[in-house]
């Protein structure tokens, strides 16, 4: 039998990041030091909680790499629990606070800015 790992654990994808790559919005939590998302939190002054202003090859990779599974996630309509992310194969603690479901014929913010 072959086992079946993520990919999204070997490219470190985390729940900020995955709230990232659908939402497009950056939601940094009250302690920054426990933030693993693309933005910086240092610059939380200087720039918006958009993502776009924060785009890199890592995202552009991240979203490559992962994007059947999200938009899998994306489609179902489920709400981010990590429960729900295991059924996709994501390996994904939740974040309560990084809420996203999304069931209407839209497209995730990755999907917009890459595909």
């Amino acid at each position: 039998m072959v086992k079946r790992h993520s990919g999204v654990r070997r490219r470190g994808l985390t729940a900020y990041k995955v709230h990232e790559l659908l939402t497009g919005e950056i939601d940094y939590p009250v302690l920054p030091r426990y933030y693993d998302g693309y933005g910086n939190p240092a610059l939380l002054d200087q720039r918006s909680n958009s993502t776009a202003n924060y785009i890199t090859d890592a995202m552009r990779q991240d979203w490559e790499a992962n994007r059947e599974v999200l938009m899998k996630f994306w489609r179902s309509g489920k709400y981010t629990t990590t429960d729900n992310f295991a059924q996709f194969g994501l390996n994904v603690s939740s974040k309560p606070w990084l809420f996203v479901s999304d069931s209407r014929p839209t497209l995730p913010w990755a999907a917009k800015q890459f595909d």
